[in-house]
């Protein structure tokens, strides 16, 4: 494990997002496909505005990764406070994500594409930087 030291909360998206790019082309290159379980919250979207920019977005082959939500809101898919909302409006949709790409439940998944002994490829957790507001 590597520890990495940033000036601001800026500094840690852009760490994360060249994090997420190079282990996800590391996984496509090695099995195929990445699986991908996005965390929770408001905290990801800075993250995931930057991974649609254009600096980022062709750095991926985006149809090569499959998504899941680590934790979701038991609240409706159309409330502001759900995150597969968020992921899809500042994610999904910029990227134009095929929507069976998009996952709720990781065992189905799973059960029915197995991609090796570890099939969680990348999981990206709760950064805090609002301080879990």
């Amino acid at each position: 494990m590597e520890l990495h030291v940033y000036k601001s909360a800026d500094e840690v998206i852009t760490g994360l997002a060249d994090f997420c790019v190079r282990t996800i082309n590391e996984v496509i290159a090695a099995k195929g496909e990445c699986n991908l379980v996005l965390s929770g919250g408001n905290s990801p979207k800075k993250l995931y505005e930057l991974l649609v920019s254009a600096s980022y977005k062709n750095k991926v082959d985006w149809s090569r990764t499959w998504f899941f939500f680590g934790d979701e809101r038991y609240v409706p898919f159309t409330d502001k406070d759900n995150n597969g909302l968020m992921a899809k409006q500042s994610l999904f949709d910029p990227l134009n994500i095929d929507e069976a790409k998009i996952k709720l439940l990781v065992d189905q998944h799973i059960k029915q594409n197995p991609v090796g002994p570890d099939v969680i490829n990348v999981l990206a957790l709760n950064v805090a930087l609002d301080g879990l507001k």
